[in-house]
C-alpha cells in the first residue's frame, strides 16, 4: 500500500500499520493539501524511508509553464539518482525528461479522474511507466475490469480525491474582496453548494486552487474483490487525515487482506470514526445522489 503523508510524518509507525510506500508533495511541483517537502529536503527523505523499509515517491502532479521546464528535469533528475522510487505525474511533458534521464519506469500517470477504461490504461503502460492510477469516480465492476485486463495499476482505496483544480488564487481573490484573514495554504476551509449539504475541503497553494470530494471514499468490502482480479497497488489519500487516523486505515486494510472479515474490520473503523463522511462513493453507482 503506497500512502500519501505530511512531510512530518513518522515513517517508522507507519512501516508498522502496513505502509510499502510513501507518496510525498514536492513544493512548487504538486497539486497537493498535504504538507509538502522541500527540493533541499529530499536526498535526507529519501534515505530515511529506505531505512525503514518503504519506498519513497514524490508528487509532481502540477501542470507546468514552459520557463518551468528545465527546473522540474533537473529536478527528476537529481531525485531518481539518489534514489526516489516513483513519480506521480500529470504534465506529459515529463515523459520527455524520463526518457531522456533513463527512468520512465519510475514514472506513475496519475491525472485525477481521467484514467477511465483498460484501453487508456493499457496505452500509457505501453509507454515503459511504472504505473497509472484508476480514476477514482469508476464503479467496483469497473474499476475490477480495468485490473483484470492490464496489470500494475495503482487504485485509490480510501481518502477524499481531487475533483477540481484551477491555476487562479481563488481564495486570495476571496480574501481581497472579503477582507479576512490570509486564507492561502490554511487547511479547514470548506466550500457548501446550495442545494447539499456536503462540505467540499478547499485548498490554495502557489499553483493555484484545489476542490476535493465532500465525502471519504472507503473500500474495506471491495478490496478483496480488486485482490483477486489481478496484480495492482493500492493508495491511501491522506489529505485532512490525522496521524493516529491514517495509520488506523492502513491498520484496517492489512487486516482485511491478511484474513480478517471485512464486515468486521468496517463495523471497528466506523464506530472509533464516526464523524467522518465515510462513503462508498462511485462503487455501486455512477453519479452520487
Amino acid at each position: 500500500m503506497i500512502v500519501s503523508v505530511n512531510a512530518d510524518e513518522d515513517l517508522r509507525l507507519l512501516k508498522e500499520a502496513g505502509a510499502d510506500a510513501v507518496l510525498y508533495a514536492v513544493r512548487g511541483m504538486s497539486f497537493s493539501a498535504l504538507k509538502p517537502i522541500f527540493v533541499s529536503e529530499t536526498a535526507g527523505l529519501i534515505s530515511g524511508a529506505h531505512e525503514a523499509g518503504l519506498e519513497i515517491h514524490l508528487n509532481v502532479n502540477a501542470l507546468f509553464h514552459q520557463d518551468e521546464a528545465e527546473e522540474v528535469k533537473a529536478f527528476l533528475s537529481s531525485a531518481a539518482e539518489k534514489g526516489t522510487d516513483g513519480f506521480f505525474f500529470s504534465d506529459m511533458s515529463l515523459m520527455r525528461a524520463a526518457a531522456q534521464g533513463g527512468f520512465e519506469g519510475r514514472m506513475i500517470y496519475h491525472p485525477m479522474t481521467l484514467l477511465t477504461n483498460s484501453y487508456d490504461a493499457g496505452w500509457w503502460m505501453g509507454q515503459g511507466l511504472q504505473s497509472a492510477v484508476i480514476s477514482p469516480v469508476l464503479t467496483s465492476k469497473e474499476i475490477t475490469q480495468m485490473i483484470r485486463k492490464v496489470s500494475g495499476l495503482i487504485v485509490q482505496i480510501h481518502g477524499r480525491s481531487l475533483m477540481s483544480v484551477s491555476a487562479r488564487s481563488l481564495l486570495g481573490a476571496y480574501e481581497e474582496a472579503a477582507g479576512c484573514i490570509p486564507l492561502k495554504e490554511k487547511n479547514g476551509l470548506f466550500l457548501t453548494e446550495e442545494k447539499r449539504d456536503g462540505r467540499m475541503p478547499v485548498y490554495e497553494n502557489e499553483r493555484g486552487t484545489m476542490v476535493f470530494t465532500d465525502f471519504i471514499q472507503e473500500s474495506f468490502r471491495e478490496i478483496l474483490s480488486f485482490e483477486q482480479a489481478g496484480s495492482c497497488r493500492y493508495l491511501i489519500e491522506g489529505t485532512g487525515m490525522g496521524k493516529e487516523e491514517l495509520r488506523d486505515t492502513l491498520k484496517t486494510y492489512s487486516e482485511i487482506l491478511n484474513g480478517a472479515d471485512p464486515a468486521d474490520a468496517e463495523k471497528r473503523y466506523r464506530e472509533t470514526y464516526s464523524a467522518l463522511p465515510l462513503s462508498e462513493g462511485y462503487y455501486e453507482q455512477e453519479t452520487i445522489k
